[in-house]
């Protein structure tokens, strides 16, 4: 869980440079099943990137771990993520965080000089960086993968709805990128033309 990205949107920090905790890849995963200590391990690059141990309770999360700053001394750690839950429309519960800054209810939390959520940290995704060429061809690939990187092959056990919904969405997805990028290089051939008739 976890990884890494590089640069930043104006002066707000990416969510992929930094250590955090989803509340539903931990449910996924059984993590919240049952009490106890767990351990969460971070990686960057398919590196090694830190871990923690987690304390599960009913309510909260415990999270301890040993941190240094600028260089300085190692600090234990222990801090306290409450747990909420919401009930599910056919049963079972929805598990949240809360943000220990804003109180709101979260799916992650991120490690700074505190732990907060996204808003709290006034962090970025990556796709805020993108151009529409760069996130119409980051969803065109995502819907491909979706589909086992062949789309014009259902995947074994997939729907035909849901493979039909799919293929026509990265179908699309494609066509939109390809005229994207025809705008873009149209847009710089008339920069080109206009750069050559300034500057002879």
């Amino acid at each position: 869980m976890g990884g890494y990205g590089s640069g930043r949107v104006g002066e707000r920090e990416l969510v992929t440079n930094l250590r955090f905790l989803n509340v539903r890849w931990m449910n996924k995963h059984g993590l919240l099943k049952s009490k106890g200590v767990k351990t969460i391990n971070w990686s960057c690059n398919g590196k090694p990137w830190g871990k923690m141990e987690v304390l599960v309770e009913e309510d909260c999360l415990h999270l301890i771990y040993k941190e240094s700053r600028n260089d300085g001394p190692w600090k234990e750690r222990d801090i306290v993520i409450n747990l909420l839950k919401t009930p599910c429309q056919f049963g079972g519960y929805q598990y949240w965080f809360e943000c220990p800054v804003c109180r709101r209810r979260v799916c992650c939390v991120y490690l700074l000089d505190t732990w907060c959520c996204r808003h709290c940290g006034h962090l970025a995704y990556p796709s805020e960086n993108e151009d529409e060429l760069e996130r119409l061809r980051s969803k065109a690939v995502k819907l491909k993968e979706k589909l086992g990187g062949e789309y014009w092959i259902k995947p074994k056990g997939m729907h035909h709805k849901t493979y039909d919904r799919l293929r026509e969405a990265f179908l699309e997805a494609e066509a939109k990128a390809d005229d994207a990028f025809d705008e873009k290089l149209r847009k710089l051939n008339q920069r080109l033309i206009s750069f050559g008739k300034f500057h002879p």
